[in-house]
């Protein structure tokens, strides 16, 4: 599926992000976790060499140390 988005849309996305400094308790289910990490796949990088790496952490005591 592609999504068409216009100059104007893109540049309201753009202006609307934001940092998110505070992990909420909420689970989230892995299907949005897999197309999350899906589009961050995609995502450009300096001579298209995507040198990404991922990590997803669900353990509660681990995050509440990532948080501090």
């Amino acid at each position: 599926m592609v999504v068409a988005m216009d100059y104007e849309g893109l540049l309201d996305l753009v202006k609307k992000r934001r940092t998110v400094r505070d992990i909420k308790p909420d689970q989230i289910p892995d299907e949005k976790i897999l197309k999350i990490l899906e589009v961050a796949r995609w995502a450009p990088s300096g001579f298209n060499m995507q040198p990404w790496e991922f990590v997803v952490v669900k353990d509660e005591k681990l995050k509440a140390g990532i948080q501090e």
